[in-house]
């Protein structure tokens, strides 16, 4: 199980990133009790790693929000196309609201997941530049 640890970068051999692994896989409603030991085990993650995982809890968040208002179907094609997920993540990048960052990634998100063109944010972008103020 080590070797199989350290092949996915999971342990490097320390006691220390062991205790870390363990404690990753304790269910959410044990966590309280190893808290102290949480504080004992430094996070052995690149910091790269460690941003990427914060913004994809901050991303679900706004996703788990968007869906308590109704919102839904960005994943089928009939309901909803490529080009209004591309043309949201646009008007997303001048917006000034306090989720823009989470919003233009979870939009970005959509439109990976659907394996949509490139293409497409470069049309939303020439159909929306009326809209973006050109001292931008």
């Amino acid at each position: 199980m080590t070797d199989v640890l350290k092949k996915i970068g999971y342990w490097d051999g320390s006691t220390a990133s062991g205790l870390k692994v363990l404690v990753d896989r304790v269910p959410d409603h044990e966590s309280e009790l190893y808290a102290p030991v949480y504080a004992l085990v430094p996070d052995i993650r690149h910091k790269d790693d460690i941003a990427i995982d914060e913004f994809v809890e901050a991303m679900k968040a706004r996703m788990a929000e968007a869906r308590s208002n109704g919102r839904c179907g960005w994943d089928d094609k009939s309901a909803c196309t490529d080009q209004s997920l591309a043309e949201a993540l646009i008007v997303n990048l001048v917006s000034a609201h306090p989720h823009a960052y989470e919003d233009i990634a979870n939009f970005a998100m959509m439109l990976h997941q659907r394996g949509a063109s490139v293409e497409s944010i470069k049309h939303a972008v020439d159909i929306l530049k009326v809209y973006i103020p050109k001292d931008l």
